[in-house]
């Protein structure tokens, strides 16, 4: 399945390459804090030491979602600024929280056009990942955490 519009990370999580010589001094390290496209405008103006603007050319502009990653720059080991974030594409959908993602694949492929299904219909199955623990999404554990699963579908339709 084409990942980049699927439920799965797999689509979702690539890698980012950040470099300032003056500011970033934890050099060849890798950082995993969770954090999402929406925390690049975020962090290139709070480095800039620049605020958010509340009009541009006189139009008010609506809040933003995403946290500076500025904070990792120079400790890896830094408690992750982002602890929610909801995804959804083709009706395929996740919600990643505190380290667990519970994702669902609605039915829906890319390469199918125009072929809808019904939300919660018998082709949907919702998964549940540590992924914390588990990385590449290798062990569903939805059937060992109905709980949690139920807690982060409840969470998914209160974000969005």
């Amino acid at each position: 399945m084409d990942e980049a519009s699927s439920f799965a990370f797999g689509g979702t999580r690539n890698a980012m390459v950040m470099k300032w010589p003056d500011r970033i001094t934890e050099v060849n390290s890798l950082r995993n804090q969770f954090h999402h496209v929406i925390d690049i405008a975020p962090t290139i103006l709070a480095a800039a030491g620049l605020k958010w603007p509340e009009t541009v050319n006189g139009i008010e502009q609506m809040p933003v979602d995403g946290v500076s990653m500025e904070y990792s720059f120079n400790d890896a080991d830094a408690l992750s600024a982002r602890k929610t974030q909801y995804f959804e594409i083709f009706g395929n959908r996740a919600i990643f929280h505190e380290g667990w993602i519970a994702s669902c694949f609605h039915g829906r492929v890319p390469w199918i056009r125009l072929k809808g299904y019904e939300f919660g219909g018998d082709q949907e199955k919702w998964e549940l990942y540590n992924v914390d623990e588990d990385f590449s999404q290798s062990e569903d554990l939805s059937d060992i955490y109905p709980d949690k699963l139920t807690e982060l579908q409840n969470l998914f339709v209160r974000k969005r």
